[in-house]
């Protein structure tokens, strides 16, 4: 389970960084009342970066886009 208090919401300004030099990156998504874990790896970049970076940019918009603390871009596992 996934503690709240372990997250942070995800900067705007870290959206190019992060897929620039994080890749593979964990980050997760608050639905409602639970978080979704979404994993971002290299071959999602070679195939799609534009849907990618826009859909990520939209949902840290909504501020529904979360970072681990201690250790951003990286699971729990």
């Amino acid at each position: 389970m996934i503690d709240p208090k372990d997250l942070r919401l995800l900067k705007l300004t870290e959206i190019d960084g992060m897929l620039k030099d994080h890749l593979p990156c964990i980050l997760y998504r608050k639905d409602e009342n639970t978080f979704r874990t979404v994993c971002i790896t290299e071959d999602d970049m070679i195939v799609c970066p534009t849907i990618i970076k826009s859909t990520t940019e939209y949902w840290c918009q909504e501020k529904s886009m979360y970072v681990r603390i201690n250790r951003p871009y990286r699971s729990f596992v």
